[in-house]
């Protein structure tokens, strides 16, 4: 999920859906209850049991039109799913992407105008739903998608200026917020959307260089922060957005080639990491940007081609995997990531 689940979380989808994910989270059974360890090793002794689970990096691949997971950062365990079409199987410039609580992946196929739903990388149960245009049903570009803990999904639908919330795969209880506009209530084709632990959801109004706070699709608790700009406080197209367990927002600041993040929307705490270029500590316009349940970051470096991770806001041992190309190990504008 674009929000960092709280490690009970994890627990229950691997219980019901059997996911593998790419990191190490360790859980020890102790006759006095149940602790975590993030780092250690399986291991078994007489008063405890501990089980490994592996953890796994999804992105979408923009220019080859497929779904790429991944189990290490050297590529290990590289599996895609995808070619070029409208039909099952098939995505047209697919930009955005969540997991949810049912341990589904979501998809904003966006040039197909529609979503997608699938149990797993091999795109077992296919579901699609959406249509070109500007109606109940109907998407405009749809850039990104989230899922609430609740399993409601919530879709940036960019070009029709507006958020879109469904309940199922059917469309029901279609519910939208938002116009055109760079006023309250008003959105200038949102490219980003994420949702906290608490439902709250959060937007990258990107043409308006702004990132918008509700509680609730009907626009309760309107927050925005930021202007147009380069400087503190200031986006250049912003495209992708998760907020941590913490409550800190991280922001994909697209065109300002730099990752942002601030503790809350007054912008406290507010420290950037990148600059322009393909080397290390470097991006060119990157689109995306998760927190693992590592607590690594992970970013969707797209017109550099590659996806990278670093340890913290400062470029603590940065690893990156990919170069230009439809092959493995190989991205053409990566535009999404998430964790499992």
């Amino acid at each position: 999920m674009k929000s960092l689940m709280k490690i009970k979380n994890y627990l229950e989808i691997i219980a019901v859906c059997g996911i593998s994910l790419f990191c190490f989270v360790t859980v020890a059974f102790f006759s006095s209850g149940c602790s975590i360890d993030p780092i250690s090793t399986t291991t078994t002794t007489s008063s405890s049991t501990t089980t490994t689970i592996a953890l796994s990096i999804y992105t979408l691949d923009d220019g080859n039109s497929r779904l790429v997971k991944i189990t290490g950062m050297d590529g290990t365990g590289w599996t895609t799913l995808g070619s070029s079409g409208g039909g099952s199987g098939q995505f047209n410039s697919a930009r955005g992407a969540d997991i949810g609580h049912d341990g589904k992946i979501y998809i904003a196929d966006s040039y197909n105008n529609r979503i997608v739903r699938i149990d797993n990388i091999a795109g077992s149960n296919w579901t699609s739903y959406g249509l070109y245009g500007t109606g109940s049903g109907q998407f405009y570009l749809p850039y990104d998608i989230a899922v609430s803990h609740s399993n409601e999904v919530y879709v940036a639908d960019a070009y029709n200026n507006r958020i879109v919330k469904i309940s199922d795969m059917n469309g029901t209880g279609w519910t939208t917020f938002g116009t055109y506009g760079g006023g309250d209530n008003q959105l200038y084709r949102p490219c980003g959307i994420c949702c906290d632990s608490s439902g709250a959801i959060y937007i990258a109004d990107t043409y308006n260089n702004r990132i918008i706070k509700i509680n609730s699709i009907n626009g309760s608790g309107w927050t925005t922060y930021g202007l147009s700009g380069t400087g503190t406080g200031q986006f250049n197209l912003p495209f992708g957005l998760v907020v941590d367990s913490s409550g800190k927002i991280y922001i994909a600041d697209t065109y300002n080639n730099r990752i942002v993040r601030i503790n809350d929307m007054t912008g406290s705490g507010w420290i950037t990491f990148g600059g322009v270029g393909g080397g290390m500590g470097q991006f060119t316009q990157p689109r995306d940007i998760t927190v693992g349940s590592d607590g690594k970051l992970y970013i969707a470096d797209s017109n550099n081609n590659r996806i990278v991770r670093i340890d913290d806001m400062s470029g603590t041992n940065w690893v990156n995997l990919g170069t230009l190309g439809g092959g493995v190990n190989q991205f053409s504008a990566p535009c999404a990531i998430l964790e499992n």
